[in-house]
């Protein structure tokens, strides 16, 4: 387990975190919502991660959730991304951002390239 001081000003607080070059290990208790954060902006290269509270939808599922609901688990030492809800297998790629995609623009150009890539890998 690292442990890093928080380089928030005015926190003093150390927290744990999984840096890039290390590769998780299953041993390790489940990441901090500072940790959690760093993981889901470095490895979510399609939406951007302001605070462990922005809110995603699965397409699987259809579920809404926060960055802090989100499921952390290791697989071949790379940290694997799972949607909170009971028995859907939702990862990060099925994980859009929240809202009408009628709506807004950034909803519904995050819902086409999901859409588009879901077709390529059929």
């Amino acid at each position: 387990m690292n442990l890093l001081s928080s380089s928030l000003p005015g926190v003093n607080t150390a927290i744990q975190t999984i840096p890039p070059s290390t590769p998780c290990q299953p041993n390790n208790p489940p990441p901090t919502h500072h940790a959690k954060l760093h993981l889901l902006r470095e490895h979510d290269g399609d939406r951007n991660w302001d605070s462990i509270e922005d809110t995603r939808t699965c397409l699987l599922c259809g579920s809404d959730f926060s960055g802090a609901d989100i499921r952390v688990r290791v697989k071949k030492g790379k940290p694997v991304f799972e949607c909170p809800a009971i028995l859907c297998r939702g990862t990060l790629r099925h994980f859009v951002y929240a809202g009408n995609p009628l709506l807004s623009e950034a909803t519904w150009s995050d819902w086409m390239r999901v859409n588009t890539m879901h077709v390529i890998d059929s």
